[in-house]
């Protein structure tokens, strides 16, 4: 619901400042790529108690699978990386992931190299919007933050080894953009698909 309101004000508003940009990104096999020691590390970095920090890597770290050929079970396989698929604590644990990608963000706005996007004056003000695996990432249209924003991307993909498809994500612009503008942001942020916000309320 945040999301279309905020997608909204960007289709409707009239005024020449607001030229803000929204990038719903498209994480390839989310759950499977995530690196099992990056979770650690980010879970003590939030100072997580350690028992904790054990209990959640024991149920991580001691799933193993089998495989059949030419009609034989072949296993066990243990897995470095990845979260269990159709565990109910994986969403908990990739939401946790992604805090490392968060800081990048935040400590971008301390240096004030990013900033986040309000719809009104009363409204609070927003950076970013996390699902499960879906991510919207909110910053201002300018040279300075799309390649802020691209340089995050990529620290982020490195440390944790997810998997992030950006010419399949999907960036959304204010109506009174640029056609100029439009594509040194699509260029620079290497993003194939452009939508139209009216396309997106239509989903």
């Amino acid at each position: 619901m945040i999301v279309i309101e905020v997608v909204h004000h960007m289709k409707i508003s009239k005024r020449s400042r607001d030229k803000n940009v929204a990038l719903k990104l498209y994480i390839g096999k989310g759950y499977v790529c995530i690196d099992r020691l990056y979770l650690k590390e980010v879970m003590q970095k939030l100072e997580f108690a350690n028992r904790w920090v054990r209990w959640i890597m024991m149920c991580v770290e001691t799933d193993d699978y089998s495989v059949i050929v030419n009609n034989e079970s072949v296993g066990p396989i243990f897995l470095g990386r990845g979260l269990r698929q159709g565990d109910p604590l994986s969403p908990y644990l990739f939401i946790l992931c992604a805090e490392g990608h968060l800081a990048l963000i935040h400590k971008g706005e301390w240096r004030e190299d990013m900033h986040d996007i309000s719809i009104c004056t009363n409204a609070p003000v927003i950076s970013h919007l996390l699902f499960a695996d879906d991510c919207f990432l909110f910053f201002w249209l300018n040279e300075i933050e799309a390649h802020m924003m691209k340089h995050i991307l990529e620290i982020y993909e490195a440390v944790s080894s997810q998997a992030i498809n950006l010419p399949k994500s999907e960036v959304y612009y204010n109506h009174n953009v640029s056609a100029p503008l439009k594509d040194f942001i699509t260029t620079t942020l290497d993003v194939r698909a452009v939508m139209g916000t009216g396309k997106y309320l239509n989903q």
